[in-house]
């Protein structure tokens, strides 16, 4: 390519990793020595993040979801998690160390939610989500008993039932 020349200095733009020779020629015709540069910090290849378990076992306690997170190349920046497929809203994860991370999902409430977890690397791509169902069951269940009782004297019965309702797991 050409570069962009201003006074006695020059500029050009480069989209790939490489080795690039530059070079200048005068009016007389005269060549100057090449000047090698090799750029190897460009990066457009999207990490990849993995979650530990594509589905969670119900729980009634707290839930740590964890996995792992990968670039090659420029390195990992940051974990992000969110319950929609919307990284705006996205909550950074703190617990990251050697392409390993963790949140954890509080039992405060109950919660049968997908959680969608994306990687950024240190040139600014974002990962294709992975993706976690989280179950935590914080209600009781409640249960009903009722008795009917039929026949007299030694036929007498007595049926129980009732009901047993449980909105959670």
């Amino acid at each position: 390519g050409v570069a962009t020349v201003e006074g006695l200095n020059y500029s050009f733009t480069v989209t790939t990793n490489g080795t690039y020779n530059v070079w200048s020629l005068d009016k007389a015709g005269n060549y100057s020595d090449v000047a090698t540069i090799t750029i190897n910090h460009i990066d457009k290849v999207k990490p990849e993040a993995a979650v530990a378990e594509d589905e969670y076992a119900w729980s009634k306690d707290s839930v740590t979801v964890s996995g792992i997170v990968v670039d090659a190349d420029s390195g990992v920046d940051s974990v992000w998690y969110n319950t929609t497929d919307d990284i705006s809203g996205a909550t950074q994860v703190t617990e990251l160390s050697g392409g390993n991370y963790s949140f954890v999902v509080s039992n405060s409430a109950d919660v049968n939610t997908t959680y969608y977890i994306w990687v950024k690397d240190a040139a600014g791509n974002y990962s294709d989500p992975a993706t976690t169902k989280v179950k935590i069951d914080i209600t009781n269940p409640t249960i009903t008993a009722d008795e009917k009782t039929t026949g007299i004297g030694k036929d007498r019965e007595t049926k129980v039932s009732g009901n047993v309702a449980d909105t959670g797991s």
